[in-house]
């Protein structure tokens, strides 16, 4: 009897719109949830020897890097927003001060580990390097956590509100109480299109081993925050642009096979008159971020050489992969109304692939030269 039933609510074309707005609300209510946890939850310092409550970190710097691209008069950046309604957009009017913040360390922790990098004012040694690299890891893993139980908390949701509401649907053709249709257990889950519900289960697995791998690196990141005698185990890739670019970012991507994650880190931080770029993974794993950064023409780059590779490269990476990124307002004004569209369009999608040519968006800078390339590997500091 419960096979002919569900072949009858299948057939219902009433059935599809529902599901799909029970799909949506799913996941933009956990992303909701998550949104205000990320803000206001009781997050704990990410010092390994410290239980004290999380403050608002910046992942980028505040006065040195954000300040650069502000509007000088209201202080702004545009920087991807999440909208319940919509998911990320482009929002223009972000403080600097509250930009890049993540509920990483406790107030005495961010002040202390991070001291050296915040008050240098020229090209980054590689002690302050280290820091940011170390800063950017604990950020994008806290952030992947973050945006695996926001996932799982979304597909749960949907498969219990599918089971509901089939089951409701079952009840009203037959005239029964659910427990009572010939064939249905109280164990069972009713699905729609179950097909799909294994397709999401999948990029769920994958998403929890991305984060696992992440399990590599952390440990050397907090003994080095307990020793700076113990340097992380990092292969670093730095670079410096003569310009002061238009955009600062932070993020993570896998550069690895299916199945066999190899993360890879980067940031963006501009500041008057140059940018610094940098790459970075775990020590192991150098030969092949390399051979991304060979792919892309960057890896041996030399002073003097031309930085449109560079910069396209990281554009790249702004635009089709992380959405924490932040940009100049006058640069925004620059762009097309297509422009600002596709940026506008890409803010949600994230799985363009790394390889081959990215979205090109902005003009290229002029006169835009390399003026450093440094190579970093595991030594004391």
């Amino acid at each position: 009897m419960l096979q002919k039933l569900l072949s009858r609510v299948c057939d219902d074309p009433s059935i599809h719109l529902e599901m799909a707005n029970l799909h949506r609300r799913a996941y933009f209510d956990a992303q909701n949830r998550a949104g205000d946890k990320w803000r206001n939850g009781h997050w704990t310092c990410m010092h390994p020897e410290c239980n004290d409550r999380a403050i608002g970190s910046h992942t980028l710097q505040k006065k040195n890097s954000l300040e650069a691209i502000a509007d000088p008069t209201s202080r702004v950046v545009v920087s991807p927003r999440f909208d319940p309604a919509v998911g990320d957009r482009v929002g223009t009017n972000l403080s600097y001060e509250n930009a890049s913040v993540f509920p990483g360390f406790c107030e005495k922790h961010d002040r202390e580990l991070f001291l050296h990098l915040e008050e240098m004012t020229g090209a980054p040694d590689p002690l302050a390097t280290v820091l940011q690299c170390c800063r950017t890891f604990c950020r994008e893993r806290l952030a992947q956590v973050h945006a695996f139980e926001a996932s799982k908390n979304g597909y749960d949701r949907m498969v219990r509100d599918q089971h509901e509401a089939i089951g409701r649907r079952l009840e009203a053709l037959s005239g029964l109480p659910l427990s009572t249709i010939s064939g249905y257990t109280e164990t069972e889950r009713l699905q729609y299109r179950p097909d799909n519900l294994e397709r999401i289960r999948h990029l769920a697995s994958a998403q929890a081993t991305f984060l696992n791998s992440f399990d590599k690196l952390a440990g050397s990141v907090g003994d080095f925050f307990c020793d700076r005698a113990r340097p992380p185990h990092m292969f670093i890739k730095s670079w410096a642009l003569s310009n002061c670019l238009d955009f600062a970012l932070s993020g993570s991507d896998d550069i690895g096979l299916p199945g066999a994650p190899v993360p890879m880190f980067y940031f963006v931080m501009p500041r008057s008159g140059v940018t610094h770029l940098v790459a970075f993974c775990h020590i192991e794993d150098e030969a092949v971020l390399t051979n991304v950064l060979e792919e892309k023409e960057v890896y041996g780059l030399r002073p003097g050489d031309n930085g449109i590779a560079l910069f396209r490269f990281f554009e790249q990476l702004m635009i089709d992969r992380t959405n924490h990124w932040f940009l100049r307002p006058s640069a925004w004004a620059a762009l097309s109304d297509s422009g600002r569209q596709i940026l506008v369009s890409e803010v949600n999608i994230h799985d363009r692939s790394l390889y081959g040519a990215g979205t090109k968006l902005f003009p290229s800078p002029e006169k835009l030269e390399v003026t450093r390339n440094v190579s970093w590997r595991p030594r004391p500091l």
